[in-house]
């Protein structure tokens, strides 16, 4: 079985899965970062046909060393994320079975790219691309390529797109500087509009659900800890309710239909615990047998489903889990196995379930490969 710890291509970024540095991701707010019936069966969501369990790394762009998927689209066949050899050279790609992996490009005059989320069907694509520190949000479709979500003429320039509606037209993430940062909603016919604060200084967007009217992310309230939110146009920004004995928390996605958000909380110690907020409030989700942290990142579109990451201590190497309320949390690797696919995963590390289909199947993340390289997957559970 890989070490893995083993020696592998990282890169320093600020995003979900370093939920320690939290104060620090949310002030510069930056997220850098069709299958053939004989690979997946029944992908019509809905179908109630049963999935054939299955796994497969995705590879890299030509030229390129490493790859992470972060995020996939409702219906699960495609993954988007980066591609990269350092943390100044990545690009931004799009997986679907038919095409594997396609670059997306950079915008002008930045160095790096990364995708972060995709509409129910691909069609449109969502990231920021980078320059060293400089993050600008774009907006991706086949027929204009990739495109700044707001202009360079606007006052306030959208940073990060990290959440996109099912029809691809709302979008969400952090919009004016490192220092400013401000959770946003946008659309094309209204425009960049922020969302405000709990009461400090900054927030940022991280999920929105498939109508595009509640969205979750994290701000600093008047004391300045932070906290997960809900937003939704009746009730503005409301901070999620803690944890017992937690003191911040995070706010990393939302089920399709708006019912279920999925993060963080975190507690004096540093320590953190995967945990949902649906109608009864907050509850945590544990952690794998033997670890003391874990973090929730995306769910199913009833949010009955959740996939993230667990490890044995705050910085420690992570491993992917699934959730749902019968089963608990659970390893992904270990149930892919006993789904029969000990030989494709032999020499396979699963770090992170960054993305799920709304039909709750179709996984995709960041794992080791047997060449000890991080590596982009998609999985199916029946």
């Amino acid at each position: 079985m890989l070490d893995p710890n083993a020696d592998k291509i990282e890169i320093p970024i600020i995003r979900r899965s370093n939920t320690g540095n939290l104060h620090f991701r949310i002030g510069v707010c930056i997220l850098l970062i069709f299958l053939t019936e004989s690979l997946f069966t029944g992908c019509d969501i809905g179908s109630g046909e049963r999935f054939k369990a299955s796994f497969l790394g995705l590879g890299t762009l030509s030229g390129f060393m490493a790859s992470r998927g972060l995020g996939i689209s409702g219906n699960g066949l495609v993954v988007v994320g980066s591609s990269f050899t350092s943390n100044t050279d990545l690009e931004a790609f799009r997986w679907t079975e038919q095409s594997g992996m396609i670059g997306l490009g950079t915008l002008p005059d930045t160095t790096g790219s990364c995708a972060e989320a995709a509409s129910i069907d691909g069609s449109v694509i969502v990231g920021s691309s980078t320059f060293f520190d400089v993050f600008v949000a774009f907006r991706w479709t086949a027929a204009k390529g990739l495109e700044r979500l707001t202009p360079m003429d606007e006052e306030i320039q959208a940073n990060t797109a990290s959440g996109i509606s099912a029809d691809g037209t709302v979008i969400v993430g952090g919009a004016g500087g490192a220092l400013t940062s401000k959770a946003y909603r946008w659309t094309e016919a209204n425009g960049l509009a922020t969302l405000g604060t709990l009461g400090g200084d900054t927030s940022c967007a991280e999920g929105v659900s498939a109508d595009g009217n509640v969205i979750t992310g994290s701000s600093s309230n008047e004391m300045g800890a932070v906290l997960a939110f809900r937003w939704t146009s009746e009730t503005g920004m409301v901070a999620l309710p803690l944890l017992t004995g937690a003191v911040e928390s995070a706010g990393f996605g939302v089920s399709a239909n708006g019912n279920v958000i999925v993060g963080v909380s975190i507690f004096p110690d540093e320590n953190f615990e995967a945990t949902i907020w649906n109608d009864t409030g907050a509850v945590g989700l544990g952690t794998l047998p033997g670890q003391t942290v874990s973090s929730a990142l995306n769910a199913s579109m009833d949010g009955s489903v959740v996939v993230g990451h667990s490890s044995e201590c705050n910085g420690c190497a992570t491993v992917a889990f699934i959730w749902d309320e019968e089963n608990g949390m659970r390893n992904l690797r270990d149930v892919l196995v006993s789904e029969g696919l000990s030989e494709e995963l032999e020499g396979w590390a699963l770090l992170e379930a960054s993305a799920i289909s709304d039909n709750g199947h179709l996984i995709t993340g960041i794992a080791i490969n047997p060449d000890g390289i991080n590596e982009a997957f998609i999985a199916t559970l029946p």
